[in-house]
């Protein structure tokens, strides 16, 4: 009899448990930093584009409380891609523009073609999606516009050298904490730096020169720390075809 009763009580002390497991308010959190970057320039004008990633986890609190330990533990399960962003920075005539350019995934190369910016995206079917800047943002061409960028050239370096641009990718090695590049344009001469830590977590994007207004300007930060915020925010960060 004793055994019954012990055994209904644990029953009964799970469901309780689950219960109240059920009812707890799910909690958001989103870690956003950076992988990549490139910069392209010729004669009087220069793009910088920056990579940004988003990753998401949510959960109620004791599946958060969970994924603390399991951290802790060495197994921690890996968090959800949210979305990609791109953010470019346009400097001409001695001006600076920004574009925050929402879900452009990264998953291509940037390259100009006819004197224009173009992004030339990665992807299993062919041709291969092309897209072109208009200035304020990327506009896709037709399928046979694309397919005709995508046979022009054999190499994006032959492509690079056609159009008579300069490209170079913001790339550090694993202990490198500051790293400088020089953009020599026609009328102007800049200095980017990218300042991160070790572990790539942090990371400092600035850009400096006496065309600039401030001469010296921080372009983008990543502390790669995880934020908790609300369900809107993190929704706005989901892709429309996995909300």
């Amino acid at each position: 009899m004793k055994k019954v009763i012990a055994i209904i009580t644990v029953g009964f002390g799970l469901l309780l448990i689950v219960g109240t497991l059920s009812f707890m308010p799910t909690r958001y959190w989103v870690r956003t930093f950076n992988t990549e970057g490139d910069v392209l320039w010729h004669q009087d004008e220069c793009y910088i584009l920056v990579n940004a990633a988003s990753l998401g986890w949510s959960g109620n609190y004791a599946k958060e409380k969970f994924s603390q330990f399991a951290a802790w533990a060495g197994f921690s399960p890996l968090p959800r891609v949210l979305r990609h962003d791109v953010t470019l920075f346009h400097f001409k005539n001695k001006r600076l523009e920004k574009y925050n350019l929402e879900g452009l995934d990264w998953s291509g190369n940037f390259f100009p073609y006819h004197g224009t910016l173009h992004f030339f995206q990665s992807l299993e079917r062919k041709p291969h999606p092309v897209w072109r800047w208009s200035g304020s943002e990327f506009i896709k061409l037709s399928t046979e516009e694309s397919a005709e960028a995508n046979t022009s050239f054999k190499l994006f370096s032959e492509l690079l050298a056609r159009e008579g641009w300069s490209k170079l990718e913001m790339v550090t090695t694993f202990r490198e904490t500051e790293k400088s590049y020089t953009i020599k344009l026609d009328d102007a001469e800049l200095i980017l730096t990218v300042n991160k830590s070790v572990d790539n977590e942090q990371k400092t994007i600035s850009l400096r020169g006496p065309s600039l207004n401030p001469s010296d300007e921080v372009l983008c930060e990543f502390d790669g720390t995880w934020k908790r915020v609300d369900k809107a925010t993190y929704q706005q960060l989901v892709p429309p075809a996995s909300n």
